[in-house]
């Protein structure tokens, strides 16, 4: 096995850079597709696809309950489609984007991250703090459109 992929420590700053996909990843990685499975298999314990979808959709629920819309969270997390993203979330959670429950009211037993972010202590969110409406725009690449601000896609 690549000691260069054992070196890594953050996996989903590199999933995000490669846009979720898993022949992406092995690129950035300076590995082949083979490699970057048998890796996962046996670390992660499962297969790289699987890791990559199930990482996407934790991003996907903390930033909706963090108050991001279906729209900018499909377009942060390059869904080419809003609705693809809806069909996608719905198959891995039950309910739709519009009705994923805000975010936990601090608690005692809570604390906030340096990000502004709450987390059980102990806990490490892997997200970075939510980006701009306009930073988010600026990383979607493939939606030339814009009215009010807001890329039609």
């Amino acid at each position: 096995m690549s000691n260069r992929l054992n070196k890594i420590v953050d996996w989903v700053s590199l999933a995000r850079q490669a846009q979720w996909s898993a022949s992406a990843l092995a690129k950035q990685c300076g590995v082949s597709v083979r490699t970057l499975h048998r890796h996962f298999l046996r670390h992660m314990g499962k297969n790289t696809r699987a890791w990559l979808d199930e990482q996407r959709q934790h991003a996907a629920r903390e930033l909706l309950s963090d108050g991001s819309s279906g729209k900018e969270t499909s377009a942060y997390l390059g869904y080419k489609q809003q609705s693809s993203f809806s069909r996608h979330y719905k198959q891995q959670t039950g309910h739709c984007p519009s009705k994923q429950p805000p975010a936990n009211p601090v608690t005692p037993n809570s604390e906030t991250t340096h990000e502004g972010r709450e987390a059980s202590k102990g806990t490490r969110l892997h997200l970075p703090s939510r980006p701009s409406r306009d930073k988010m725009m600026e990383q979607t690449p493939n939606c030339p459109q814009m009215t009010n601000n807001v890329r039609k896609c």
